[in-house]
């Protein structure tokens, strides 16, 4: 969720930057913003959506079904970023 309010705060941002005249400021967040956040958030080995599938839910294709819940604040240092 974190990177997905990254994502909306910094295109809230490009959008008042347009308005201010800067015509480029969308080009550049999808660029620099959404492309980068995409790659891993939908990366199919490794995203946090990797084990999701649309019709059968987000945890249908792990084996435990408990995802462990990873704080927003500080990881643990087990958690590899």
């Amino acid at each position: 969720m974190a990177r997905f309010k990254a994502l909306w705060h910094a295109r809230m941002q490009a959008d008042a930057s347009v308005v201010d005249g800067d015509a480029g400021a969308i080009s550049f967040w999808w660029i620099s913003h959404w492309d980068r956040q995409a790659a891993i958030n939908f990366d199919k080995g490794n995203g946090p959506f990797r084990d999701s599938n649309p019709a059968q839910g987000h945890l249908h294709r792990r084996k435990d079904k408990a995802a462990r819940i990873v704080p927003t604040t500080i990881p643990p240092e087990d958690v590899e970023l």
